[in-house]
């Protein structure tokens, strides 16, 4: 007598299913199907390993559609208190991360650090500074020297009379001298010349603003010129002790990755003093 087949529902099937990419594991599914009927725990899970397909898909495309585009860019001068400039450049069509390299090559700046949040990029760019002897008979000819300006009574550096000052970065050269004795103080600024060349049209100079000793001044005449002008002026009155700070904008349009705005400021902060330079009758 044959033995009557007896037929027990199984018990829970349980698998598990990777979707991978590259050879690893980007996403792993475990399906848990109460059911005699194996094909429809695989058509299950058929099911749950497409749908999770479907949203990994969208969501790589999603951050394909977004790598990184910047409207803006800053460019900090690592400066001195006696001259410090930024750069801010907007683009009309915003690049991707990527290009921020290029565009700093293409005005000649090598950063020190790059840092990239949303859409803003900002950059940091050392600064130089020279010195040397302003001699009053010719003004044209000028010994190099050595020079560090003093520490300040009242927040900037003492920088010492007779003696032509200059301080450059990536954005431009900022200069300044003044004699011993005397009652002004002559300044000049220009753009640097790799970011002149990304120029378009003429430049709007705001006018220089500054501050003697605490009380503000007449603010200096602005200027609509070419991006290669030499921008100059003097700060008057600037005798002998005078504790000047300053600040001027130059803005601009350049034609970078589909064009944009720019602006540079250009500021700082110094002391005037009467001490000559060192070999001129003041201390080495």
């Amino acid at each position: 007598m044959g033995k009557c087949a007896h037929h027990h529902p199984r018990p829970g099937v349980q698998s598990t299913a990777n979707l991978t990419k590259g050879g690893i594991t980007v996403l792993s599914i475990r399906s848990h199907a109460q059911t005699q009927n194996g094909g429809r725990t695989a058509s299950l899970l058929s099911v749950a390993v497409l749908t999770a397909a479907v949203l990994l898909s969208q969501t790589q495309n999603a951050v394909a559609d977004e790598p990184g585009q910047i409207s803006t860019l800053t460019v900090d001068g690592e400066g001195f208190n006696q001259s410090n400039a930024d750069l801010v450049l907007n683009f009309d069509t915003s690049i991707s991360a990527v290009q921020v390299e290029d565009v700093l090559q293409s005005i000649g700046v090598d950063p020190l650090s790059l840092h990239v949040d949303g859409s803003q990029a900002t950059a940091t760019s050392m600064a130089q500074q020279s010195t040397s002897v302003m001699p009053t008979s010719a003004p044209s000819a000028r010994l190099s020297v050595t020079a560090t300006p003093m520490a300040g009574p009242t927040g900037g550096a003492s920088l010492r009379c007779n003696q032509y000052y200059s301080w450059a970065d990536g954005n431009g050269t900022y200069t300044l001298q003044h004699a011993c004795g005397g009652t002004t103080a002559p300044w000049s600024y220009r753009i640097a010349a790799p970011l002149q060349s990304v120029i378009v049209g003429n430049v709007s100079e705001s006018g220089m603003s500054w501050t003697r000793n605490g009380t503000a001044m007449p603010r200096q005449a602005p200027h609509t010129v070419g991006a290669s002008y030499l921008f100059h002026g003097t700060y008057n009155p600037a005798p002998d002790g005078s504790h000047i700070l300053y600040q001027d904008t130059i803005s601009f349009r350049h034609n970078i990755s589909g064009g944009g705005s720019g602006i540079i400021s250009f500021n700082g902060d110094f002391n005037l003093s009467s001490v000559p330079p060192c070999g001129s009758g003041g201390p080495c």
